[in-house]
């Protein structure tokens, strides 16, 4: 069984959207670690496809660019509904 984009995103949403309503320190902790990892490795594997051109489909690279933004859409979408207020700070 092979998952679409779309399934990507909505399984993504829901599990850290779930986290987030459970503990919202967790859940911002977990959406910047998934999006600056899968932004990283964005970067790096579009730089060597620069170098040296592989056989990676283009699926990989749009997948790991809706994994990335799909993270900074669900923490910002918690952040604009708590209205920036991080009461686990105190």
């Amino acid at each position: 069984m092979k998952l679409g984009t779309i399934e990507i995103i909505l399984i993504e949403a829901i599990i850290l959207s779930v986290v987030y309503a459970i503990d919202s320190y967790i859940g911002l902790l977990l959406c910047l670690i998934i999006a600056v990892l899968s932004a990283a490795i964005l970067i790096i594997t579009l730089l060597a496809e620069v170098v040296e051109r592989s056989k990676v489909p283009r699926s990989y690279f749009s997948s790991l660019a809706t994994i990335c933004g799909t993270a900074i859409v669900v923490m910002l979408f918690f952040s604009f509904f708590s209205k920036g207020s991080l009461d686990w700070v105190f």
